[in-house]
Formats: C-alpha cells, structure tokens, sequence
C-alpha cells in the first residue's frame, strides 16, 4: 500500500479481492433480475473465489489467467443470459410466464457461467478435477438444481424453459421441439435434440464434412 501528494491510496489487487467487482456489476442487473440481487451475491460469495483458488493451486490451466479476467469472465456469461430479458425498442415484451421462470433460473445460470469462465480454462485432467471440486460445493450449499451425476459437468447445457428464444410462442415450438421441450427447465447433454446426421457424398466435398460431436455443437 502506498499513497501519493493527492492523499490517494493505492492498493493491490490481492487486498481488495474481488468482492468491489462483483458490487459493481450487480448494480447493473436489468430490471428483470434485480429482484434476485442478493441471491446472485450470495452465490458469488459462495463460489467465485473458492472456484478460482482451487483452479489455480490444483489444475493446469492451457493458457494462464488473472484472477479479475475471470470475475469479468462470469459476468459476461451472465450477461448473455439476460440479455433476452432486457426490452427493446420495437419488439415485444418477454412473457409473462416465461419471466416467472427467471428465480428458478438464477442458479443454474450462475452455475454454468461459472463452470466455463473458471473451470473452462483447465486441461482435460484439471477439468475433472473441477468436476469433483465443483459437485461437491454444490452439495454443500445445497444448489436446487445440481448437476445430473452421470458424465462431467462440462457434458451438459441448461434448458431454460424458451428464455433465450426470442420470438412468439410458436417460433418457439419449432426451436425446441413442441410444447414440452419449450417448457423444460433443466440440465440436458449437448447432444440432445441434435438432429440425426447424413450426407449425401456424392454431392458433397469429403473436406467440408463437418460431424456434430458434443465438442462441436458445444463449440457452435
């Protein structure tokens, strides 16, 4: 800690932690959300830096990272899920029974923001390790909605109901597959509802071939 002739103070970021960024972005929660605030300050709380500690002494990371770069990391993913929650000039309101989806949301959204902006950057033995950290604090704050318990947590995307289909209700039968599926709120594999894949090779260049994996569809 050091000060200058203005009377300013500076600090390392170590001393501060990460606490003033996470104050700072749950101030621009949109309207929608901002109902949930302290449950999303709770959950950072809980499991931002516990999350990042872990992956920095125990996993290898593929391409090092600071510890702020992550917080951001997060609040991006966060913000993509909002995003469809925030009105805009010239399009319709979300629904209202879609909205109702939000609180049950809030968890698994915060989860999978967390798990690909922190546990993301592991290698493949660092990412199993996370899966062990992760599953086991998600029993111990007793998340509503943990992950399925076959595979690792990176084999799975969250169904969110129809959230992040704009659009009528109609369009959002197409998207998902009918009435059901739009309503579904839950942890589902990357490869569910992929379509059956074929090509015609005759027609076709071998070299521009693409098959869906669970890599690529994550990836797309």
């Amino acid at each position: 800690r050091s000060s200058d002739l203005c009377g300013m103070v500076y600090l390392e970021p170590s001393i501060l932690g990460l606490s003033p960024f996470v104050h700072c972005w749950l101030l621009q929660l949109p309207a929608a959300i901002k109902p949930h605030k302290e449950t999303l300050k709770n959950l950072f709380d809980k499991f931002l830096e516990p999350s990042i500690e872990f992956v920095k002494a125990n996993c290898k990371e593929i391409i090092p990272t600071v510890s702020s770069n992550l917080a951001f990391s997060t609040f991006n993913f966060l913000d993509t899920f909002f995003e469809p929650l925030i009105p805009r000039e010239g399009e319709p309101p979300m629904p209202d029974d879609k909205l109702s989806y939000v609180g049950k949301l809030i968890e698994p959204w915060f989860l999978f923001s967390l798990l690909w902006a922190v546990g993301g950057t592991c290698n493949n033995d660092g990412r199993k390790k996370f899966d062990n950290f992760l599953r086991r604090k998600i029993t111990v704050e007793r998340i509503r909605m943990p992950f399925p318990d076959e595979d690792l947590i990176y084999d799975y995307r969250l169904e969110d109901g129809g959230i992040s289909h704009k659009g009528d209700d109609d369009d959002d039968d197409d998207v998902t597959g009918g009435k059901d599926k739009k309503k579904k709120i839950g942890w589902v594999g990357w490869m569910e509802d992929v379509p059956e894949f074929s090509v015609d090779l005759t027609t076709t260049r071998f070299a521009d071939v693409i098959v869906p994996t669970t890599d690529t569809i994550r990836a797309s």
